[in-house]
């Protein structure tokens, strides 16, 4: 699964210290990194692993965030959001960047402000996790789910969403022809189904 060559590419943003309690988000930034890249379908921006820049470090985080295809924000609630995420949220907002919002309720159940503001009707749907590891846990199979399906249509140009029902073998058929794989080509339900059917039929082989 690893020879796909048009992957996505995906940005985690969390709080980022030396201090022993900022070390859950290293790990688990590192353990999601690895499950993600381990689909074959995502490449994953890692700020630990970055080779050297001649740019600051603020600027070459900045880039590869406006680079990326779909971001990933995961909060403590405890620890509120911290100034470098507001500006990463800031560039997200600015370029469209489809993302996943997850609150972390271990040590406080207290919405931040961040999550009162997405509860608008038109802001993103976030998931709140009881700890750090439901998130590594959960963090692929939503995005697998929800991103690669939706991200389609929201970076898509002109895409008909009146297609039919009876046209659901055809455009599926479609989508596996390498001439067809554009983003303005593929709808959500479509897309959800191909990958689907790509990541877990393939497991389930010879079971």
């Amino acid at each position: 699964m690893d020879n796909y060559r048009n992957k996505l590419k995906v940005f985690i943003s969390s709080k980022i210290g030396s201090n022993e309690n900022d070390q859950k988000y290293m790990l688990a930034r590192t353990a999601a990194k690895k499950v993600l890249e381990m689909t074959g379908l995502f490449t994953v921006y890692s700020f630990e692993t970055a080779g050297p820049s001649t740019g600051s470090a603020i600027d070459d985080y900045q880039e590869e965030l406006k680079a990326s295809d779909v971001c990933i924000v995961l909060i403590d609630n405890k620890d509120g959001v911290p100034e470098g995420v507001k500006k990463e949220i800031e560039t997200i907002n600015k370029f469209r960047i489809p993302t996943l919002y997850y609150f972390c309720e271990e040590r406080n159940n207290q919405p931040t402000q961040l999550q009162e503001i997405l509860q608008n009707p038109a802001g993103p749907k976030f998931s709140v996790i009881p700890s750090f590891n439901k998130f590594i846990e959960n963090c692929t199979v939503n995005l697998v789910d929800d991103v690669l399906s939706t991200y389609k249509i929201k970076r898509s140009l002109n895409v008909q969403n009146d297609v039919s029902e009876d046209n659901n073998l055809t455009v599926q058929t479609q989508l596996m022809s390498s001439s067809f794989y554009k983003k303005e080509a593929l709808m959500n339900s479509y897309c959800r189904a191909f990958f689907n059917n790509l990541i877990f039929d393939e497991k389930n082989e010879g079971v």
